[in-house]
């Protein structure tokens, strides 16, 4: 089933008397906390379950003000407009604030649905990320698993330290999505330790075969897979789908169900989806074999 969500229409009389003035500084006080949260994350000497406990307050702070100043601002809706692949999904809403992980239950179920956002970045951002990939071409290394497989993957990668400038634009817009990605996908609430990201380049002949983004010791802690797609237009290549499934946790590991659902790379689009469910990037074509006609993306993982 897919919603349109169009958060502006639920408007309530309170939040119709809101000033310009009170949305404004709403939006300050967002900031801020959100300023406050990356500090309070970056003190190492803040014990881990305190830092979690402030950060998930920040973030609760953070999602009733988005609420309000969302409603106030017609704008917002028509620019970011969210689509949701949703079904009714299992979860353990146990957070264990002194690990920062999120408990799993034996025969939990994570059913393939996503939410996705059209329109994620302006024209003049969506050229930027576009520019920093071509003129970085020479920087991107090929990619690896974390299990070092071999033919398992093939793609290029530019790691986020070399745009770290666009990382942190990107990753507060991607925040400011956050708490409505969790109740979209029914996803328990946790405190958001680190954002990841990456920039991939697939181009003729690259694929991911079938993988969950949390299954390893190093990765345990991821909760959301993002992907966001960017390419040229017009846009010279096909396939590239992303193919997610139904996956069940089983004695202790991710199996793959015979559901799934199929992900067109959709330019300028950003898709969330749960980081334990099994997924693949699907073969790629692309006949000019030129760098700059692939199927771009900055994809990462939110971390609890």
């Amino acid at each position: 089933m897919i919603i349109q969500n169009d958060v502006l229409n639920s408007q309530s009389n309170n939040t119709k008397s809101l000033s310009q003035t009170s949305i404004n500084t709403l939006d300050s006080l967002v900031n801020k906390s959100q300023q406050t949260l990356a500090q309070i994350l970056d003190d190492k000497t803040i014990p881990a379950s305190e830092r979690a406990e402030i950060a998930l307050k920040i973030l609760q702070i953070a999602n009733r003000s988005d609420r309000i100043i969302s409603t106030a601002t017609s704008e917002k809706a028509t620019k970011m407009p969210l689509s949701v692949i949703r079904e009714p999904i299992e979860t353990d809403k146990t957070l264990n604030a002194s690990t920062n992980k999120i408990a799993n239950k034996p025969g939990k179920l994570f059913l393939a649905q996503y939410v996705k956002v059209d329109n994620f970045l302006t024209p003049e951002e969506h050229q930027q990320v576009l520019d920093i990939a071509l003129s970085k071409q020479s920087e991107f290394v090929d990619s690896k698993t974390v299990t070092n497989a071999v033919d398992y993957r093939k793609s290029c990668i530019l790691y986020a330290t070399l745009f770290p400038d666009y990382y942190h634009l990107v990753k507060k817009k991607i925040l400011s999505l956050y708490p409505l990605v969790l109740q979209h996908l029914n996803h328990p609430e946790f405190a958001v330790s680190k954002v990841e990201m990456q920039m991939t380049a697939h181009n003729d002949g690259c694929f991911y075969k079938v993988h969950t983004d949390a299954s390893s010791e190093k990765t345990k802690d991821r909760q959301l897979t993002y992907v966001y797609y960017f390419n040229q237009e017009p846009k010279q290549f096909s396939g590239g789908e992303l193919k997610i499934y139904d996956t069940e946790l089983k004695n202790n590991s991710f199996q793959q169900k015979e559901r799934s659902k199929i992900i067109e790379p959709q330019n300028n689009s950003l898709i969330f989806f749960n980081s334990r469910c099994k997924h693949e990037v699907l073969p790629i074509s692309c006949p000019s074999q030129e760098f700059q006609h692939g199927r771009f993306t900055l994809n990462g993982w939110l971390r609890a």
